[in-house]
């Protein structure tokens, strides 16, 4: 299990409701349900869609961020390596509408990525730390932590309670 995992699922009580945001094939998805968790997956690619439909006990949704279908509140969010794929205005209402989504005390998690201090860019859209910590900030979460991956420090792991 990957650090940020293991550190995002010690915050939860057992059998907590997740909402992955961008679940991509749904191997987090996966170790989740293994881990007794109730998932609801958000993806709006046909090949992840797919294979997030194979895997028991999942809920899955088309959707593309920053509009999430979904009507009940969950205990926390996970999304990784999604929101720099999202435009800067859709990474800030995604923050907001997926904290909507939130129980009171619920849990988030989301990795971002710096702008590349080269200049040297891909189709990534970054946002500062900054910008982020505000966009939480204004979004009623408490900033738990948040920390630079060890292996590269332009991606960041920000931790937050719903109030």
């Amino acid at each position: 299990m990957n650090p940020e995992l293991s550190r995002f699922t010690a915050y939860l009580p057992p059998g907590a409701t997740i909402l992955d945001l961008g679940a991509g094939t749904g191997e987090t998805a996966a170790e989740l349900i293994l881990q007794g968790y109730t998932l609801f997956a958000i993806d709006n690619n046909p090949q992840a869609l797919q294979a997030l439909t194979q895997l028991p006990k999942i809920t899955v949704i088309n959707a593309t961020l920053p509009l999430i279908p979904l009507k009940q509140l969950v205990d926390a969010l996970w999304c990784a390596n999604t929101l720099p794929w999202l435009s800067q205005t859709d990474q800030q209402a995604t923050i907001t509408q997926a904290s909507t989504l939130l129980k009171p005390k619920g849990i988030c998690y989301y990795s971002t990525r710096s702008p590349d201090p080269r200049g040297k860019e891909s189709m990534l859209i970054p946002l500062t730390p900054e910008l982020i910590k505000q966009s939480l900030l204004d979004a009623g979460l408490i900033l738990l932590t948040h920390y630079p991956d060890q292996q590269d420090p332009r991606w960041h792991h920000w931790f937050a309670r719903k109030k």
